[in-house]
């Protein structure tokens, strides 16, 4: 029979579609792989190093910043809960634990005694213990009733713009950060912190005499 005889027309025709879709989609492939902006996964939560872009100036320009531990912690400032201005800058030379919460969080209120008890154990030159809330998914009333409730002696910061809480990347609370004589972020907690931990934690940050 001759192959080129009208009947088989349509399955070269069939053939040859085919192979052009798949070289079709494999240069798509090609294209999309070597664009910048393809999709990519995000980055772990465990991951030591973040990178945020915050704005830096009043005309809301904005300027990369890493957030890294082993790297200087990034300063602050916020009003607590009296309405005093508090800069993280403000205590250059003790260790420092920032530990951010809201009312609402059941894990943070449970690691609450524990933190209030080792900052009255280091309540000297050597430390420092920062509770930030997250005043922007809180209320004012439930914050002063949960510092009443667990007697809570350090000084007790209000995150209403949230901005502290992206500075940090914060992920989740109760998150804490750990940050050593010398400014430098040394641990990152995220969750509650377990009891037998905590000692462990502020020995990293606190000098041995």
């Amino acid at each position: 029979m001759n192959p080129d005889s009208p009947k088989h027309l349509p399955n070269a025709f069939i053939v040859i579609l085919i192979g052009g879709l798949l070289i079709s989609i494999g240069l798509s492939w090609v294209v999309f792989s070597a664009s910048p902006n393809s999709a990519r996964p995000p980055s772990s939560v465990l991951s030591p190093t973040i990178n945020t872009r915050i704005p830096t100036n009043k005309s809301g320009s904005a300027s990369q910043t890493v957030f890294e531990v082993g790297k200087p912690a990034p300063d602050f400032s916020l009003k607590d809960i009296n309405g005093k201005e508090i800069h993280l800058s403000d205590f250059s030379g003790k260790a420092v634990m920032i530990n951010m919460w809201a009312s609402w969080c059941i894990p943070c209120q449970e690691e609450m005694p524990e933190i209030e008890n080792i900052f009255e154990k280091y309540n000297t030159s050597d430390l420092m213990v920062l509770g930030i809330n997250v005043t922007s998914q809180d209320h004012m009333q439930d914050v002063k009733d949960t510092v009443k409730k667990y007697q809570l002696s350090y000084p007790i910061l209000l995150d209403e713009s949230g901005q502290v809480s992206s500075l940090y990347h914060m992920y989740g609370i109760p998150s804490s950060y750990f940050i050593d004589t010398q400014g430098i972020l040394r641990r990152i907690q995220i969750g509650e912190i377990r009891p037998n931990d905590i000692n462990g934690y502020f020995s990293e940050i606190i000098p041995r005499k």
